[in-house]
């Protein structure tokens, strides 16, 4: 069995991950279960495995974008996907530098293009394919990276994930 993650398009990139925040889809689209669980739940899992909200600035998003201080503040998906709002959010709170997990496409493309430019963003998406082409467009005019994988697989996930995270956000992985 292969990796079920593939690296489309890296590009060496200004992406600072010592100053990144984490931006969380949270869409109703999360609600769907792929045969292994609901997205959301699945999503939950991987990070409760790797990431330390506490140090790393973690957003979720849908029509509303929510700060994170735990794992287990991530609501029940609803709403749309407003990719727009999220990144015009972070960059309210001095953010520039993303990992966005997200399952499918934004409400408006174009406004989500346009709310992205100047930003770094590293994409890992976990929705079902083909991979929507917004997500290349959005990783190339941002400098970043766009990974996809299945949420099935919550190990891959983590392992994704705590790539992408700096040092200091992860928590430590025994076994």
């Amino acid at each position: 069995m292969g990796n079920l993650f593939q690296r489309l398009k890296p590009n060496p990139k200004a992406f600072n991950r010592s100053s990144a925040c984490l931006l969380l889809d949270t869409s109703g689209s999360m609600d769907e279960d792929d045969g292994a669980g609901r997205r959301i739940d699945l999503l939950k899992k991987a990070l409760a495995e790797v990431v330390d909200i506490k140090s790393i600035p973690t957003f979720a998003f849908d029509s509303v974008v929510v700060k994170l201080t735990s794992v287990l503040e991530i609501h029940e998906p609803r709403g749309f996907t407003d990719m727009a709002k999220a990144f015009n959010e972070v960059r309210r709170y001095g953010y520039t530098n993303l990992i966005l997990v997200t399952d499918g496409y934004p409400d408006n493309a174009e406004q989500a293009l346009n709310a992205a430019i100047g930003m770094c963003i590293d994409i890992v998406y976990v929705g079902p394919e083909p991979i929507p082409r917004f997500l290349q467009r959005l990783a190339d005019q941002c400098q970043g990276t766009l990974q996809i994988g299945k949420l099935a697989d919550v190990k891959a996930i983590t392992r994704t994930i705590t790539g992408l995270l700096p040092d200091y956000s992860r928590k430590v992985l025994c076994g």
